[in-house]
């Protein structure tokens, strides 16, 4: 199981069920095949996704359709 400092993961205006949920859908971008903007080798989509969102190459927005 991953384990993520949640002050680290909020340092935005989102809440966390927000970030949570758009974690989860580039996860699922990730494993559906879109492009990975973090290289890791052997990482799991959710730890992508994560890294994505922590290093800024991510960045999902109220518009996006969650």
């Amino acid at each position: 199981m991953i384990q993520i400092d949640m002050n680290k993961l909020n340092n935005s205006e989102y809440s966390y069920y927000f970030i949570v949920v758009g974690i989860a859908k580039r996860a699922r971008e990730i494993y559906d095949g879109l492009d990975i903007r973090v290289k890791q080798d052997d990482a799991k989509p959710v730890s992508l996704a994560v890294d994505e969102f922590l290093n800024h190459k991510y960045v999902f927005s109220v518009n996006d359709k969650l």
